[in-house]
């Protein structure tokens, strides 16, 4: 007998609705003869996702490797801020995906170029806990070089002290909370330029810096002739002077 003829006349089973298919399309970078500089921002939309649910950013040069850019962002997020001056010019794709599921994925449907007028370097800085972090794949300490994501410094400052900070650089600061030893000082030495920035990408899950071991006269970040630069993703609290102090 098939399967009709075994049902009971007026009675049929219940069915559970499908749920609807999740998919990401990625906005930005995907445009024909495209050429980005700078900061810029990585651009998407999704569907069907739900809370909890992140994504993941690559690139590659078309040479079949993709490469980490972030992971761990907010599906909701839908845009990030990206600092191309630390890679090589020359031609790009981007891809996007759901964190666990690479199959529910878009990528640029063009190359596009980076054309950077200085090519900068990146340094990593982390606290000493891997949740949510979006840029490190270990914790950081001050002993590591924070030449790599691997190799993250816990303070800010380390890298500034350091390292010669210059136009197009970017010190990427991952998830987490720093109860300062000290402000973060930056001098004229520390400088970006008219046409490069020097840039500080925290993690938009969250990098906040507190003061509240700082002495009175302290401000948590002081910039003392340093120009020409970008912060994003930060946040301060319990500042026991002016927040941000610029000389």
């Amino acid at each position: 007998a098939d399967i009709l003829s075994l049902l009971t006349p007026g009675i049929l089973p219940a069915l559970s609705p499908l749920a609807p298919a999740q998919t990401i399309d990625l906005l930005a970078p995907d445009t024909s003869g495209l050429v980005w500089s700078g900061p810029n921002s990585v651009s998407w939309t999704t569907s069907s996702f739900i809370a909890g649910d992140t994504v993941r950013i690559e690139w590659t040069t078309g040479d079949g490797s993709y490469t980490e850019l972030a992971k761990n962002l907010p599906y909701d997020l839908e845009t990030f801020r990206w600092y191309t001056s630390v890679l090589p010019n020359g031609l790009y794709i981007v891809r996007i995906s759901k964190t666990g599921s690479p199959l529910i994925s878009d990528e640029s449907a063009y190359f596009f170029q980076l054309s950077n007028p200085v090519v900068g370097k990146a340094y990593f800085v982390n606290d000493t806990d891997l949740s949510n972090d979006v840029y490190c794949t270990a914790v950081g300490d001050d002993a590591n070089s924070g030449l790599s994501p691997a190799a993250p410094k816990w303070n800010l400052q380390s890298v500034i002290d350091g390292y010669a900070l210059g136009a197009g650089d970017t010190v990427f600061v991952d998830t987490g909370n720093w109860s300062l030893p000290d402000r973060i000082f930056l001098t004229s030495s520390d400088r970006g330029t008219s046409t490069a920035s020097l840039n500080f990408a925290g993690s938009p899950n969250g990098t906040v810096f507190s003061g509240v071991n700082l002495p009175a006269s302290r401000s948590i970040l002081h910039l003392y002739g340093s120009m020409y630069w970008e912060w994003a993703y930060f946040s301060a609290q319990s500042s026991p002077a002016t927040c941000i102090r610029i000389q």
